[in-house]
């Protein structure tokens, strides 16, 4: 019965393969190579990592959609049953938010 096993075991380790890659470990032309990677997957670059020495890739997520101050505080509201005082003191916090980066803007 081991000669069976001992059979098997030589059999598959005999029988795999090697793990192969196609292609580069490093990204051409580093940002701007991730932009154009991501754009062509109709997504946008949100960050890149770097795995030592070896090799670099892309973080691509799709692009959000762009809400108003109404629309985000209306989801939250709808979805968080009993919590109106915590949502709106939230809401008025983001409505500051955007209004201090609208004067900052027109400056």
């Amino acid at each position: 019965m081991k000669k069976i096993y001992l059979f098997l075991i030589m059999l598959f380790v005999l029988s795999s393969c090697r793990t192969q890659f196609y292609g580069s470990p490093y990204i051409e032309e580093g940002r701007f190579g991730c932009e154009k990677i991501c754009a062509s997957w109709d997504m946008e670059l949100v960050g890149m990592v770097a795995m030592g020495e070896y090799s670099n890739g892309c973080i691509c997520q799709k692009p959000e959609a762009d809400l108003s101050i109404n629309e985000v505080g209306q989801s939250i509201i709808l979805s968080s049953k009993g919590t109106g005082a915590a949502v709106a003191a939230m809401l008025t916090q983001m409505q500051n938010e955007d209004d201090e980066a609208a004067a900052r803007s027109h400056r």
